[in-house]
């Protein structure tokens, strides 16, 4: 389900903002992910979303266990 994909994703954008604890990013990236959504809508189908759902649970698994060091280098892989 393309839809339910790109709203669990923008959640996932949603709580890493405010998981860095910094407003001033916060509210760079958020304007910056209003403005890719429409890309990721255009040009991010079925084939990129395994991948994709992948790199957000693997840097989701190393904030839940407080690794921030392993967290950012689960996200530069993806």
């Amino acid at each position: 389900d393309r839809r339910a994909f790109y709203e669990a994703n923008k959640a996932i954008h949603v709580f890493l903002e405010a998981a860095a604890h910094n407003q001033a990013l916060a509210k760079t990236v958020s304007g910056i992910h209003a403005h890719s959504r429409r890309f990721w809508y255009a040009h991010i189908g079925h084939d990129h979303m395994p991948k994709a759902a992948e790199c957000h649970a693997d840097t989701l698994d190393q904030i839940v266990k407080g690794d921030a060091d392993a967290a950012a280098k689960a996200e530069r892989r993806c």
